[in-house]
């Protein structure tokens, strides 16, 4: 089970410009590209076009088990499916040791493939690759993002994203929204960004009202119209059945013509 970030366990906040200089270094790698041989060059990017093709359908795949619900990972189809792309993943790392730029390039290229490979504990323990692949997952689609975030193995990377929010770096928002969804917020770490107007009201206070927090409580009380909130408002009221049937009861169906 994932522990909850608080705050003590915050370390020095990740700035744009500590993003930026690791975007950097990638642009670099790339770079160095054009010391190959044009025949190597030219063997590489074939060989990771040809897997990348492979590598791709398999995520669609993925993500489209997720769509229609969390599956089991006792599925024998999503099982083959994490072995084969188990598999082509050692094809990058292979190419990653004889030249990091022929992964970097993949940015521009295959940028899910990209997010995905520098989320993953190989790359992603190097605090570069992952703030290269952390910045890239707002433009993604959000789904295949949040299956992406979901299930990266990478071990500090919530601590990672919860220092980005600190430096109050883009995508804050976003970040905030994984650690949610990874279920690695404690309730000081929200109250914090909210008061430090990191994280908006609409945002954080919902989330604080299910952590039975009084302050989230009054706002979706004062916020919330009809079923806005629903699920907040439910959640937080002491007698559920009454209050639900006060405001959903017959008497507040609207007329019928």
């Amino acid at each position: 089970m994932r522990q909850r970030i608080g705050v003590e366990h915050l370390k020095a906040p990740i700035t744009n410009q500590e993003v930026e200089g690791a975007l950097a270094k990638a642009e670099r790698a790339v770079k160095d590209l054009s010391q190959l041989p044009d025949t190597w060059l030219d063997f590489c990017n074939e060989k990771l076009a040809i897997t990348s093709e492979s590598l791709g359908f398999l995520i669609r795949q993925r993500v489209q088990l997720h769509k229609r619900g969390y599956p089991s990972r006792e599925l024998d189809y999503l099982k083959l499916i994490e072995r084969q792309i188990e598999e082509l993943k050692q094809v990058y790392l292979s190419f990653y040791r004889l030249a990091p730029g022929l992964i970097h390039q993949l940015r521009g290229r295959e940028p899910e493939i990209y997010a995905w490979l520098t989320l993953q504990k190989e790359l992603g323990s190097k605090l570069d690759n992952l703030l290269c692949g952390l910045s890239l997952l707002e433009e993604l689609d959000a789904q295949t993002a949040m299956v992406i975030v979901t299930q990266s193995p990478v071990e500090n990377m919530d601590s990672v994203m919860s220092e980005l929010i600190e430096g109050k770096a883009k995508s804050s928002t976003f970040y905030f929204e994984y650690l949610r969804v990874r279920q690695a917020l404690s309730v000081a770490l929200i109250k914090r960004w909210h008061k430090a107007e990191i994280i908006r009201s609409n945002i954080a206070l919902p989330l604080l009202a299910l952590q039975d927090v009084e302050e989230g409580i009054e706002w979706i009380n004062d916020n919330a119209n009809t079923e806005q909130y629903l699920f907040e408002r439910l959640i937080t009221k002491r007698d559920r059945g009454t209050w639900f049937r006060q405001c959903f009861g017959i008497f507040h169906l609207p007329p019928t013509h």
